[in-house]
């Protein structure tokens, strides 16, 4: 298969799965144990906190990878021009919109739960006189915009043959050293949640590895042109994702990304950062394998799911907060609320897209669609 030429569906099946994901991810996390988030339960279930480790193992950097792949073959198909046209019209138009509708109603529903009075239009006001408090969930924008940024400046980065003529395992192998040796020196200097400009520089450059590696992967023409794993290789694929996981989830419990790696922690650090590389590329390699069997196709579905993607991940984290705010007080199960959760996010998000953003061309534009 020829990458420049040929798009593979698979991966944009994948990406549209990851976006789901992301709406169970976000239900879920309210019912965690040790997991911070904006808004929690005073009930909660271990279980909810294996599945939240998980799905942070992986989501985030495969979204990442996918990011840098296609950001590359649109610069390779339509130059640098066309480029940048999309990405400020497709990223930075939503992402300030986003700024200023969708954004503000994570912090007023924190305040509301802290059992705040003021009305959403008086926090608002309030919120930008003080300067506002954060960027929600579209911090992923952000980083998105700033890596495109990147791709420009250091245009010559994606000349970068390095990985060519090496078996599929093994250029994995090498992309979870990238990710690992960058992160290992960013975290020598900042520490998880230590933000400049809203900007975590920690998470930012353990996240640029994946982009970048997602640029190599596309102008090199590797990865998704050789041959798929056999099913042994496979399953020893998905039995050492596994067992990486186990070793992920605990090391993350016991040593918080927020404290320094120094004083006796260099070595647990550098094994921490090491296995979350390792975690993470991984599961990816498992989810590409396991697409690339089942999900090679595309169909009015699909196309659907693609095109709605960055409008639902809008819209569906303001819908979660409100949700979990409206159902926290209510006395049953946490699992009979993570349900009526997940549910009720899937439905009115994408209710709301299909009667209100789909059929407007303004609102089309202004979520990022074509």
């Amino acid at each position: 298969m020829t990458l420049a030429t040929n798009r593979l569906l698979y991966l944009d099946n994948l990406r549209s799965f990851a976006l789901l994901l992301g709406l169970v991810f976000h239900s879920a996390i309210v019912y965690t144990e040790s997991v911070g988030y904006a808004i929690k339960s005073v009930e909660t279930s271990i279980w909810f906190d294996h599945f939240c480790y998980f799905i942070h193992a992986f989501r985030m950097p495969l979204f990442f990878f996918l990011s840098g792949y296609f950001s590359e073959m649109v610069w390779s198909r339509k130059g640098w021009k066309i480029y940048l046209n999309t990405r400020s019209t497709r990223l930075l138009l939503p992402f300030l919109i986003g700024v200023l509708f969708l954004a503000p109603i994570q912090y007023y529903i924190m305040h509301r739960n802290k059992a705040g009075q003021d009305s959403y239009l008086e926090f608002y006001i309030q919120n930008w006189i003080r300067g506002f408090d954060g960027l929600s969930h579209l911090w992923f924008l952000q980083y998105l915009i700033l890596y495109c940024i990147i791709l420009v400046l250091f245009s010559n980065l994606r000349e970068n043959s390095f990985f060519q003529k090496l078996p599929n395992w093994l250029i994995f192998f090498k992309y979870a050293c990238i990710s690992f040796f960058i992160t290992l020196l960013t975290n020598l200097f900042f520490l998880k949640g230590t933000k400049f400009l809203h900007i975590d520089p920690y998470l930012f450059f353990f996240y640029l590895s994946f982009f970048l590696v997602g640029i190599f992967s596309y102008k090199n023409q590797i990865v998704f042109s050789g041959k798929s794993l056999t099913k042994f290789q496979l399953l020893v694929l998905f039995i050492v994702s596994f067992v990486l996981f186990i070793v992920f989830e605990s090391i993350e419990k016991s040593d918080p990304l927020w404290m320094s790696p120094f004083w006796g922690r260099e070595l647990k650090r550098s094994m921490h950062i090491a296995i979350a590389s390792l975690v993470a590329w991984s599961l990816i390699y498992l989810f590409i394998e396991i697409f690339r069997r089942i999900s090679n196709w595309e169909n009015k579905f699909s196309i659907y799911l693609r095109e709605s993607s960055l409008p639902i991940y809008l819209i569906h984290h303001p819908i979660s907060l409100a949700l979990a705010f409206l159902l926290l007080p209510i006395e049953i199960s946490v699992f009979y609320k993570f349900f009526i959760q997940t549910s009720l996010v899937f439905l009115l998000s994408f209710w709301i897209y299909d009667v209100f953003i789909l059929p407007s061309t303004l609102m089309r534009k202004l979520m990022g669609m074509k």
